[in-house]
């Protein structure tokens, strides 16, 4: 009896130092899986924050730097829901009622751009398909009509600095990398860009 249970004992030990050697197996598996997922999260959290700020700033957007504490190394989840700031809001409905009246049936407002590049933005950028905006792509379009050089002529007859004299409906060059972008000019209209207008206003 008792050489039996010290038997019984044996295999019990051994049992256990299996279950136990199996056990840290796994363990050690399951430990390694979650950090690699960490990482790989990690790493597409970056990318997509670094996308963000890429595609959020530049030349004549309705908008200004990426928001304050927003960095590459930052959740995407910390983006601000409402990324137009309060002094630009007029400006930007100013531009969005030009657009609208121009290209009806792309017309945007401005609370979809505050969806589309606040609240949905990281998700913008995650569902893009060869650079191309799969979800408010109407916005998107805006945003990139808003960057382009605008097409602009001369609104009356105007004498320049140089003493040239440019006439009425004669194409605006302002010389390379100086042409505003349509929002800009929108922007400005009553100021810098008193003299011209678009050109598609007096075809």
């Amino acid at each position: 009896m008792t050489v039996w249970l010290r038997a019984c004992g044996h295999r019990v030990v051994g049992v256990l130092v299996c279950v136990l050697v199996v056990g840290g197996v796994v363990a050690g598996g399951v430990w390694s899986w979650c950090a690699a997922e960490r990482r790989r999260v990690a790493r597409e959290n970056a990318y997509v924050a670094s996308e963000m700020i890429r595609e959020f700033v530049g030349r004549g957007v309705p908008f200004r730097d990426a928001p304050k504490g927003f960095s590459f190394e930052s959740d995407p989840s910390r983006w601000p829901g409402d990324p137009i700031p309060a002094d630009q809001v007029e400006e930007v409905e100013a531009a969005v009622s030009y657009y609208d009246s121009r290209y009806p049936q792309r017309a945007v407002t401005v609370d979809s751009l505050r969806r589309a590049y606040g609240r949905d933005f990281a998700r913008n950028i995650r569902t893009r398909r060869r650079g191309m905006w799969v979800y408010d792509v109407k916005e998107y379009e805006f945003i990139t009509w808003c960057r382009k050089p605008a097409d602009l002529v001369y609104k009356r007859d105007v004498t320049d600095d140089d003493g040239v004299v440019h006439h009425k409906g004669e194409k605006v060059d302002l010389g390379a990398g100086s042409n505003p972008s349509n929002y800009t000019y929108i922007r400005n209209v009553d100021k810098a860009y008193k003299d011209y207008v678009f050109a598609s206003a007096v075809k």
